[in-house]
Parts: C-alpha cells; structure tokens; sequence
C-alpha cells in the first residue's frame, strides 16, 4: 500500500483514518503539513473543547466557539480552525501579518501578532466580555 491510502483506527470517528492529508506551505518558511484523512485543527479544537476535564478547568458545562474561542492562523492548514469547530465559527478569527494565505484572509476577522490580541484581550475585558469591532486589524 501506498502512503496516501494508509489507514488508522479512529474509533468510530466518521470520515476518519482513511489515507492521508498533505499540505504544503510556504509561509513564513518551507513546510509539509500530514495529517490523517479527515483530522484537521478545527476538529481537533472542537473535541479538546469537549473534554470533560477541560471544561471542569474552565468551569464551564459547555464552550459556545461564537463567544469563548478566538483561533490564530498564518498558514492553509489552519483554514479549517477559522472554518468551522463544532459547527461553529469562532468568535475571533486572527490571521498573523506575516500571513499570505487568501482563504485565512477572508475567514479572518482581524490581522495581528498574537502578542498584541493577547495584550488588548487583557486590557479590554470588562466583565467577562471582550468588546472587539467586527472586522479589525490590531
């Protein structure tokens, strides 16, 4: 068998473990992204987020990706985390500067250096709700 139809138990995960998934990048260096079919950031986010002991840390029952979680990209193989977790768009979408991927660019709802979203996000939340325009570059 060839490497692109190698497979992999995943436990009932439909679409899951049936070849493979290579993307290539350029961006901000040469790089070869392989995942296994049908496994992307934006999967692997929605079910970390799932986690009975993630949300027993955040004390939370549930995470709504439309009010709790804000993504970072730069390259092709984060288009699927801007796309979609959960069914979901996240509620904050930032595409690094230094970014020259068109998909992230339209899936973004601001461009920044994580430092400076981390930065605003601690100055900028007054009771637990951060307060961003809808489209913005930081």
């Amino acid at each position: 068998q060839g490497l692109m139809q190698c497979r992999c138990s995943a436990k009932g995960v439909e679409g899951v473990g049936n070849g493979i998934k290579v993307i290539m990048m350029k961006d901000p260096w040469p790089e070869v992204d392989i995942t296994v079919a049908g496994v992307d950031k934006g999967k692997a986010l929605n079910r970390f987020l799932q986690h009975e002991s993630i949300l027993k840390h955040l004390g939370i029952g549930s995470v709504d990706p439309e009010r709790h979680v804000a993504v970072f990209g730069d390259a092709p193989n984060d288009v699927p985390m801007f796309r979609d977790v959960g069914g979901l768009q996240p509620a904050l979408r930032v595409r690094m500067p230094h970014s020259t991927d068109e998909a992230l660019a339209e899936l973004a709802n601001h461009s920044a250096e994580v430092s400076d979203v981390l930065d605003m996000i601690s100055s900028q939340r007054t009771n637990g709700v951060l307060r961003l325009p809808a489209h913005s570059r930081i």
